[in-house]
């Protein structure tokens, strides 16, 4: 009876899915729209500078971390694979497969990429590997550094707490890098049976993971940098130890929108989240308005980088040149 319904409750999971995406992102909208509705006159009483310098700087850090993770992505690619990428076909599939994470399920930028690579015989156990070991890392050292800007800024959390998951997430990524080999095969083994896949391990060179965490660490700089310029861009003059504040709200909130996997694109989760590392209600207008700020500019980021990607890849053509890899 329960192996006669599953298949029954997998027709409708894809529904269920965008259902609680709609849900989660209706909730947020809600309590956002209620939060300004308090808050109105501490909104109306700040004065909205519009520094367009700033904003312009906060873009190009955000172009930057993208730019950084693909290449990340590239030096993968290019390490693990027997087909080379040049960096320019790397923006194109990378950027342009991400336009899709605001589709509920998070799992359409990497059947993209299995699609367009696997026009260069990349496999797509292949694809999914490199594409675990970018996030993982990523995570680890938005997280890392987040956590370091939130102990050294005002209290959030209990210090006490902050450093215990700050020394905890640094002895997992050491033992992740010492021993790579044997914690990615056990790790590549329990996905594999917890979502009945058969998705290979791969041998990951030692200066290659360092590699990427240089990459990754860059592109979690550039995105903290992004969170201070939108600031000073809609007329927030922030002290230092509130800088840090801000800074590590936007590593930290990102971090878990990505996890929320209901969410597409993380939208809701991540202002939720910020509003609450920035003070809530306490922080008087400063935890409502950034966190749209910071989304607007973002989505910018995405569509720019997102337009470019598609008119690289319209260009790009297989070795042989006798057909197109993207749309005509």
């Amino acid at each position: 009876m329960g192996q006669a319904s599953r298949p029954h409750m997998s027709r409708y999971a894809p529904a269920i899915k965008r259902l609680l995406a709609v849900l989660v992102v209706l909730a947020v909208a809600v309590f956002f729209w209620r939060a300004f509705s308090r808050n109105w006159q501490s909104i109306r009483a700040h004065s909205f500078e519009i520094h367009w310098a700033y904003l312009l700087f906060s873009f190009a850090c955000i172009a930057a971390n993208c730019l950084l993770a693909t290449l990340a992505w590239h030096e993968s690619v290019n390490a693990l694979s027997p087909s080379k990428l040049t960096f320019k076909e790397s923006i194109a599939f990378m950027n342009a497969s991400g336009l899709v994470k605001y589709v509920p399920g998070k799992v359409w930028t990497y059947a993209l990429q299995m699609y367009w690579l696997g026009k260069r015989d990349i496999s797509k156990s292949l694809v999914v590997y490199i594409n675990i070991i970018n996030v993982a890392v990523s995570l680890l050292m938005s997280t890392l550094l987040g956590l370091v800007l939130l102990l050294l800024g005002p209290e959030r959390l209990p210090h006490a707490v902050t450093l215990g998951l700050l020394v905890a997430l640094a002895v997992v990524d050491f033992a992740c890098i010492r021993f790579n080999a044997p914690l990615f095969s056990w790790g590549m083994a329990v996905l594999n049976k917890l979502f009945k896949r058969n998705i290979e391990t791969f041998d990951v060179p030692l200066g290659m993971l360092l590699r990427l965490h240089a990459f990754h660490f860059g592109a979690a700089v550039s995105f903290a940098s992004a969170g201070y310029a939108v600031c000073l861009g809609i007329g927030y003059q922030l002290t230092p130890m509130h800088a840090l504040v801000v800074m590590s709200s936007f590593l930290l909130s990102d971090v878990v929108a990505f996890l929320a996997v209901v969410s597409p694109g993380g939208l809701g989760v991540r202002e939720g989240i910020m509003y609450a590392l920035l003070g809530g209600a306490a922080s008087g207008s400063l935890a409502l308005v950034v966190p749209l700020a910071a989304r607007a500019v973002s989505m910018l980021v995405d569509v720019a980088l997102g337009g470019l990607a598609l008119r690289l890849l319209s260009g790009l053509r297989k070795p042989n040149g006798s057909a197109s890899l993207g749309p005509a």
